[in-house]
């Protein structure tokens, strides 16, 4: 992991305020934690114009992004 990476908190305090407080909303305090340590890594590099998505953590280019866990929210500013 990249310890020079910005921490997402400090790049985007407001989604990381809002994500932490889903999370915790939601039961998963082990995971809001952790949302507040995570480094922005790098952009998505998927080259489409709209995409907002960033890395969080190293990923090996051409290989599959593993499994993902989809929750849903209400989220109050629209950020998710």
């Amino acid at each position: 992991m990249n310890q020079d990476a910005p921490l997402v908190r400090d790049v985007f305090p407001d989604l990381t305020a809002e994500l932490v407080r889903l999370l915790e909303e939601e039961g998963e305090r082990d995971l809001a934690l952790c949302a507040r340590d995570l480094r922005l890594v790098a952009e998505c590099g998927c080259g489409d114009d709209f995409c907002q998505s960033f890395r969080t953590h190293d990923h090996p280019p051409g290989r599959p992004t593993g499994r993902a866990t989809a929750w849903s929210a209400s989220s109050r500013s629209g950020a998710f």
